[in-house]
């Protein structure tokens, strides 16, 4: 699912959305989903397990915007590189998915496809982020 990229950049190990009714579609996830980080212009950039638990914060630790973050950290988070192109995301689901939502869910045998795709990847580009102390 196509995330904010600013939960991506840093790699913050997490899913998340700002302000109505993006914020709001984090809410749809559950426990164990599969969530695919899509960055425009490259594809699949990380993956990782919801973690079952919805979090709120503030947009950019602004307190004049409290709660306009929800977010949801994700285990066994890993580094997609290179990215799972949308093309080659195509080829794989034979279904043009349209990127510009904030999220959107797929089937889970396409999903259980791509993620065979890429856990099959080289080791050096399935290498989980270490994580930081």
């Amino acid at each position: 699912a196509p995330a904010h990229q600013a939960g991506l950049y840093g790699y913050k190990r997490k899913v998340a959305a700002y302000f109505a009714p993006w914020k709001h579609k984090i809410e749809r996830l559950e426990r164990g989903d599969v969530v695919f980080l899509y960055k425009s212009g490259a594809g699949i950039v990380a993956m990782g397990e919801d973690d079952g638990k919805l979090e709120k914060a503030a947009y950019h630790y602004n307190p004049d915007h409290p709660d306009e973050e929800y977010f949801r950290k994700l285990r066994n988070f890993q580094l997609v590189d290179p990215p799972l192109t949308a093309a080659e995301i195509k080829s794989l689901s034979g279904v043009n998915y349209v990127f510009r939502n904030t999220m959107f869910g797929i089937d889970s045998e396409t999903g259980m496809r791509i993620r065979r795709v890429i856990l099959d990847r080289p080791l050096a580009a399935k290498k989980p982020l270490a994580r930081r102390k």
